[in-house]
C-alpha cells in the first residue's frame, strides 16, 4: 500500500522531473544544447491541470531534478578540498538545490496563475523566468550558475545575441520557445482546431528564433571579416595546473609564481603571454622588452 501511495504521489510530477533532467542535459557534461528549446515544455503543460499549490511543488521537483544533477560537483569539492564529511557535503548540495529550485517553483506557480491571455503566455513566462534568473544572480550574494542562456555555449548563432541583450536575453528566447510549444501541445491534445488560432504565438516564437539566428549569421560574418583584417599579434595563454588545495595556501605562493614565470618564458616568442590561475599576480611578458610586468587583476 505504501509503495502504491508513493507512486501515486510522484506520477503527477513525472513531467516536471523530466523537465529538470532535460534542462541539465542542455549543459555540460551532456552538452545537448538543443534540449533547452523544449526542456520546460513538460512542466509547462502539466501545471495547467494542477492547483497553484501543486504547480509550485511541480516546479520545485523540476528544480531539484535539474540542480541536483547540474551542480553535483559541490559534493566532491567540499569533501576533497573542504575536508567536510560526505554527509555534510551532500547536505550542502541538497540545501542549495532546494533554494535554487524555489525559483523554479515560483515560475510554475505564476504560469499556473496565468494573468495574461494564452496568446501572450510564452512572453509572460519568458519575462518571468528571466526576471527570476536576474534575482537569483544577485540575491544573497548571487548564484548565477545554471542560467539557462549559458546552455547555448555550443550554439554559435544564438550565442551572438548576448552582445545585445546579455545571457538573460538568450534565456528569454529559449523560454518563449518552450511556451509556444506548450501552447501548441495543449491545443493538439485537447482541441486540434485550436492550433489554427495560435497564429500570434507561433509567429512571434518563430520570429524570435529566426531573427536571433539571422543576427548570429551576420555577426559571425562581421567578426570573421574583422579577424581577417586585424593585426596578428602572437598571444600565448598558459595554465599552471596548480592543485585546488594548494593554490589558496600561502606556503605555495612562491612555487605558484615560479611555475607561471617558467611557463611564461617557455611560451616565448610571443607578443603577449597571459597567465591566470587564482594567483595574486598576472604576469604579462612582452618579447624584446627584457622585462616582466606584473599587474594585479
Amino acid at each position: 500500500m505504501r509503495k502504491r501511495l508513493n507512486l501515486s504521489y510522484f506520477l503527477p510530477y513525472f513531467p516536471a522531473i523530466t523537465s529538470g533532467f532535460l534542462l541539465s542535459a542542455a549543459f555540460p557534461d551532456a552538452g545537448i544544447f538543443w534540449t533547452a528549446f523544449f526542456a520546460l515544455t513538460p512542466l509547462w503543460v502539466s501545471v495547467r491541470a494542477m492547483t497553484p499549490k501543486r504547480a509550485f511543488y511541480a516546479g520545485l521537483w523540476a528544480g531539484l531534478a535539474h540542480y541536483l544533477t547540474l551542480i553535483y560537483w559541490i559534493v566532491p569539492t567540499l569533501t576533497v578540498f573542504g575536508k567536510l564529511p560526505a554527509i555534510l557535503s551532500l547536505s550542502c548540495l541538497v540545501l542549495l538545490a532546494l533554494y535554487l529550485a524555489t525559483y523554479t517553483g515560483i515560475f510554475a506557480f505564476a504560469v499556473k496563475k496565468r494573468p495574461v491571455p494564452d496568446g501572450l503566455m510564452p512572453l509572460w513566462g519568458a519575462a518571468l523566468w528571466t526576471g527570476l534568473e536576474f534575482i537569483r544572480t544577485h540575491a544573497l550574494t548571487g548564484f548565477p550558475w545554471g542560467v539557462l542562456g549559458y546552455s547555448q555555449y555550443a550554439n554559435p548563432y544564438l550565442l551572438q545575441t548576448a552582445d545585445l541583450f546579455g545571457v538573460l536575453g538568450i534565456s528569454f528566447i529559449l523560454v518563449a520557445c518552450n511556451g509556444v510549444l506548450a501552447l501548441a501541445w495543449t491545443a493538439f491534445r485537447t482541441d486540434p482546431g485550436r492550433i489554427r488560432r495560435l497564429g500570434l504565438p507561433l509567429v512571434y516564437g518563430m520570429l524570435l528564433v529566426a531573427l536571433a539566428h539571422l543576427y548570429g549569421v551576420l555577426r559571425l560574418d562581421t567578426v570573421d571579416r574583422w579577424t581577417a583584417e586585424a593585426p596578428k599579434p602572437r598571444i600565448s595563454v598558459i595554465q599552471g595546473n596548480i592543485e585546488q588545495d594548494k593554490k589558496w595556501d600561502k606556503a605555495f605562493k612562491a612555487f605558484t609564481l615560479d611555475q607561471y614565470r617558467r611557463l611564461s618564458l617557455d611560451a616565448l616568442p610571443a607578443d603577449l603571454v597571459v597567465a591566470k590561475e587564482s594567483i595574486e599576480k598576472l604576469l604579462v611578458i612582452r618579447e624584446g622588452e627584457g622585462v616582466v610586468r606584473r599587474e594585479r587583476f
